[in-house]
């Protein structure tokens, strides 16, 4: 493997591939810098901020996540520190390597085009500084399709390139979509480079990290994709337990199923507050074929919305029926980092109990 480029941790330059996120994260923790004066710097409100570094603090569970934050923290203080007129090699070691955008994407660049096969993972194992792709062959044994550097793995895993659940043995790793976007960046700026004859290896990063002032477009759920509860479905609390029980699953599922059926009426708009009230209109009861099973979901709905009220219907319509992610949830809710999951589970238990009290889990779907 080609020698790892690392910059000098003395030298106190951040690498462009650092996210905002984590430097406000950098700036509050090595730097010693209070929330609000971070808020006053970037002229947003202090409660985005404190969001943010909550946000990547909760991050440092993952073990690569955490050694790549103390790099960088090394390479911070040292930025501090460093005085005015003063040669680097005058400063002390820190031993911090942070690699460089051109290690980061030629070796990135490699493991993301052979995680994209069906089955590849990135296994990590502690203590070892090289990390391997593999994919489980037609007779079960794992094939190597890549080696890479640590330190290029744990920069993949804190830019959310993978993701994946840490074990004390082996941590093993998958591509996610910013993963997928980022080799997309990558193979065109290949081709980029090849038409016109000049080199790839400066693509620029920091097209893949948002920056302070640069709003990220939120792009449509495609078609296909795992539902907010699904991707909640699968995370482990800490004692190792499925986050969420198969009633909780079930309830959010029906709540979805009678909301779309409700939709086929036609009349469901944005504001609930009539669903909220009262019951079904006039209307609605003299709709003409397929009208009684789509009434029964409408009375479905409205008898579980009102079981939960206002606040706890509201987290579980745009989860489990509008299919708008934790974190949209908080923002469009104003609730803390975090506290959407627990609300919804809140929410999924009540409806739990409802469908059990009511037998509204054993109806016939209409399709």
């Amino acid at each position: 493997m080609e020698q790892i480029s690392t910059f000098n941790a003395a030298s106190g330059q951040m690498p462009e591939w650092v996210s905002d996120d984590v430097r406000l994260y950098l700036d509050h923790v090595e730097g010693g810098q209070t929330i609000r004066a971070l808020a006053r710097n970037t002229g947003v409100h202090a409660s985005t901020i404190l969001r943010k570094v909550r946000r990547t603090e909760a991050r440092r569970d993952d073990p690569l996540v955490d050694q790549a934050l103390v790099d960088l923290g090394q390479l911070h203080r040292a930025g501090r520190t460093r005085p005015a007129v003063a040669a680097s090699a005058d400063l002390p070691d820190t031993g911090a390597g942070v690699l460089d955008a051109q290690t980061l994407r030629r070796d990135a660049g490699r493991a993301l085009r052979a995680l994209i096969e069906p089955g590849a993972v990135l296994a990590v194992v502690p203590n070892v500084e090289t990390a391997i792709v593999v994919v489980e062959t037609e007779d079960g044994r794992p094939r190597q399709m890549a080696s890479l550097p640590r330190r290029v793995a744990e920069a993949m895993a804190l830019l959310d390139w993978i993701a994946g659940s840490p074990g004390a043995k082996v941590a093993r790793y998958r591509i996610t979509r910013e993963g997928r976007q980022a080799l997309n960046y990558f193979l065109a700026s290949s081709e980029n480079a090849r038409m016109s004859g000049t080199s790839a290896e400066g693509a620029d990063l920091a097209a893949l990290t948002p920056r302070k002032g640069a709003a990220r477009p939120r792009k449509a759920r495609p078609a296909g994709a795992d539902s907010p509860l699904q991707v909640l479905a699968r995370r482990r609390d800490k004692a190792g337990q499925p986050y969420l029980t198969p009633e909780q699953i079930r309830a959010g599922e029906q709540l979805r199923t009678d909301f779309e059926l409700t939709r086929l009426q036609g009349n469901i708009g944005a504001n609930w507050d009539s669903i909220m009230r009262g019951p079904v209109d006039a209307d609605a009861r003299g709709a003409g074929d397929g009208a009684g099973g789509r009434l029964d979901a409408r009375r479905r709905l409205e008898a579980a919305l009102r079981a939960l009220g206002p606040e706890l219907a509201d987290v579980a319509l745009m989860t489990c029926c509008h299919l708008k992610g934790m974190e949209r949830v908080e923002q469009d809710m104003q609730m803390p980092a975090r506290a959407g999951k627990y609300v919804l589970r809140i929410a999924l238990n009540m409806l739990a109990r409802h469908y059990a009290s009511s037998n509204g889990g054993e109806h016939e779907l209409i399709y």
